[in-house]
């Protein structure tokens, strides 16, 4: 099979605030709700055969909040939600650890980007982040892809802070189904290669 221009590439979204509503150190599919046209914006990648990778710190486990198994039954729950809207996800990495703990795999740290690389032969430089916090595009800039903030979640007050951040993301968007347009748009133009 020959490379197109989705080859080698991957979307890593940001779960909390991105995917899904911000619900602080969410433990429980109770408190799952998808965000709007979330389901929509991850099946247009699936179609375009772009690999959809979830990239989330979630501190809440070294903090005691909350157990992997916690964690594993809202990714799970949150697969399943998908799948019935005809999306799915490749993958969800994610790190445990506290913030205190330097941890290399913790956001904005590349870890949990390699192995995603790794895994799925990616090339990091034709990838993009969406996120709704500046640690997301600082992700993006550590790997050398393109980085877009969301207005949802945290994204709101995290777009007031840019102006005195030394980061700015490649887009703004409303939400993860207009950042996905944004991207589909640039790939076919040929902006990203």
């Amino acid at each position: 099979m020959t490379d197109n221009i989705y080859s080698h590439r991957a979307v890593f979204l940001d779960r909390d605030g991105t995917v899904n509503t911000e619900v602080d150190y969410l433990s429980s599919v109770k408190d799952l709700r998808l965000t709007k046209n979330a389901a929509k914006a991850i099946r247009i990648l699936n179609q375009n055969k772009i690999k959809v990778i979830i990239v989330t710190n979630q501190s809440g486990i070294s903090r005691g909040l909350f157990s992997i198994d916690d964690l594993e039954n809202v990714h799970d729950e949150l697969r399943r939600r998908l799948r019935g809207k005809g999306a799915h996800i490749d993958v969800i990495y994610y790190c445990p650890h506290h913030p205190d703990d330097g941890c290399l795999c913790r956001k904005p740290g590349k870890g949990m980007f390699e192995k995603a690389a790794k895994d799925f032969d990616l090339k990091l430089n034709k990838c993009y982040v969406i996120g709704d916090k500046l640690t997301d595009i600082k992700s993006a800039h550590n790997i050398s892809a393109r980085g877009i903030l969301v207005r949802t979640g945290y994204g709101k007050l995290e777009q007031d802070k840019l102006r005195d951040a030394d980061i700015a993301p490649e887009h703004i968007a409303e939400n993860l189904y207009e950042a996905v347009k944004w991207i589909i748009k640039n790939i076919n133009r040929g902006e990203n290669d």
